[in-house]
């Protein structure tokens, strides 16, 4: 079945309008991780591509990669197929939207179902949104001494603040998991480098990332330990930023499992350090915005800028409580968290604060930008809220909602999955 997890493949790489000021707190913010809406572009681009072979191969009984799938607008579980074309992949979407695969070669394990040959694979294609994005993947994904491997290439153009972003980058990683007597672990590791480039910036992107998620189940204990490193560079509007050396580590947990690692644990591992330039000058210092004490929320990462000032970078861990961290917190007076639960059916509850009376509008949208529902459209005074959100007359999919604070906005992802 064709999962209507799509998201990037319609809007193209969704960088919220970040860089739409080109004010520098943005900019240094989006160079701490400029390649994330690129790696998960290609990771949603496989993902889709597969599901839809494995669809058109179901109604032909081979391996098939041309033709048209067409989605029943009554039942979105529903597809048709059809033959033509004979050179590409078509997904007809009920909603409007359309994407083209064309697959230059497609080679893997068939002996099972679509999530198996996602994991081993070798494959060259172009994904084709009218519009948004013409992109080449050619990935190479494969098991070996326990571990699964991939290496990728991500080159041509995606739709990027109204314009056309050239890309050409390398994504690499292995995934390392194990379950036994009363443990589990999962380790990700992941590196990407190469170029992304506009009329108006280019970007030499260099970052690494690391995560461990491990178990104890006698403790019912959660941790979770991650690291980012990063030396990626950007001109933007002819003036450079560099990053030197920069990694940040930090270790956390939960005792109650749902996605949220909210406490620190070893604090003495928590390590910020690195460097900005600008135009080749020492700039600032990547660090933590205060003390790092255990069993706490933590500190948020911010560059240090020589001057005094503190540029917001991340926030290290996410809570899922009325007044919740947000990295768009700090630039914008407001926070919007993500919703709870999620994926969710048919319900799901939002939650925001804002820091001052204004007009607030809160908004869902669909993956080709119609508005579903308007939930708030009012003005309201400083503090913290929450509504319930019911999308039983929705299909599965995914959706949008944006919090318009005066004229700033946030937007984030949910999932329903009936």
């Amino acid at each position: 079945m064709i999962r209507t997890i799509f998201l990037s493949l319609i809007l193209g790489i969704s960088f919220c309008n970040i860089l739409t000021a080109q004010d520098e707190a943005s900019i240094c913010k989006y160079l701490f991780s400029s390649s994330n809406e690129i790696t998960q572009l290609s990771t949603d681009a496989i993902s889709l591509a597969v599901d839809a072979v494995w669809e058109a191969s179901g109604f032909t009984g081979v391996i098939t990669t041309t033709g048209t799938l067409t989605q029943n607008p009554s039942n979105p579980d529903v597809w048709t197929y059809s033959a033509n074309p004979n050179d590409r992949l078509i997904l007809n979407f009920a909603n409007g939207a359309s994407i083209v695969f064309t697959f230059y070669s497609i080679n893997g394990y068939t002996g099972g179902d679509a999530d198996d040959f996602k994991w081993s694979h070798l494959m060259d294609f172009n994904t084709f949104v009218q519009n948004q994005i013409n992109i080449r993947i050619n990935s190479n994904t494969y098991p070996q001494s326990g571990k699964i491997y991939w290496q990728r290439t991500i080159s041509g153009t995606a739709l990027f603040d109204a314009q056309n972003m050239d890309v050409n980058i390398s994504h690499s990683g292995n995934i390392d998991y194990d379950i036994g007597n009363g443990y589990a672990f999962y380790t990700y590791t992941e590196q990407a480098t190469g170029t992304s480039s506009t009329g108006s910036l280019s970007i030499n992107v260099n970052e690494g990332y690391w995560r461990f998620i491990g178990n104890n189940s006698n403790l019912s204990t959660f941790v979770m330990n991650t690291q980012i490193t990063n030396n990626s560079s950007g001109n933007f509007s002819g003036t450079t930023y560099q990053y030197q050396n920069a990694r940040v580590f930090w270790a956390s947990a939960s005792v109650i499992y749902g996605g949220y690692y909210n406490m620190v644990v070893d604090p003495n591992d928590w390590a910020a350090q690195g460097t900005m330039l600008k135009n080749g000058q020492a700039y600032g210092t990547v660090q933590f915005n205060g003390p790092v004490i255990n069993g706490t929320y933590g500190p948020d990462l911010v560059l240090h800028l020589n001057s005094g000032t503190d540029l917001f970078l991340h926030t290290l861990i996410d809570f899922p409580t009325s007044i919740t961290k947000n990295e768009d917190h700090n630039l914008y007076g407001f926070d919007l968290m993500q919703n709870y639960p999620n994926p969710f059916n048919p319900s799901t509850n939002i939650k925001w604060q804002i820091n001052q009376r204004n007009f607030v509008q809160l908004k869902i949208i669909d993956v080709i930008g119609n508005d579903v529902a308007t939930l708030v459209n009012e003005e309201m005074p400083a503090g913290s809220y929450e509504i319930n959100f019911n999308a039983r007359n929705l299909a599965s999919g995914i959706y949008f909602y944006t919090l318009s604070v005066g004229n700033r906005n946030i937007t984030k992802k949910m999932i329903l999955m009936k």
